[in-house]
């Protein structure tokens, strides 16, 4: 599942299963919409990988608010 971060950086997950979720996210640089691990030659550096430490625990019907996402 995936989705963008809009221009106030505030990002949803509509019609989730309740569950337990780990988020990822990257900074897609060149805009192509998939992560880019970089080339050595010519040498083009991977795009920033930021991953959410903890464990979000979905629950039916309930907002999950506040959650942020830090890339290096």
């Amino acid at each position: 599942m995936e989705t963008r971060v809009d221009s106030k950086g505030a990002f949803s997950f509509p019609q989730v299963v309740e569950g337990k979720y780990v988020l990822q996210s990257f900074g897609d640089l060149n805009g192509n919409g998939e992560y880019d691990t970089g080339k050595p030659i010519p040498f083009v550096p991977s795009e920033p990988l930021g991953k959410q430490s903890d464990t979000l625990k979905v629950r039916a019907r309930w907002p999950l608010e506040g959650v942020r996402l830090r890339l290096p």
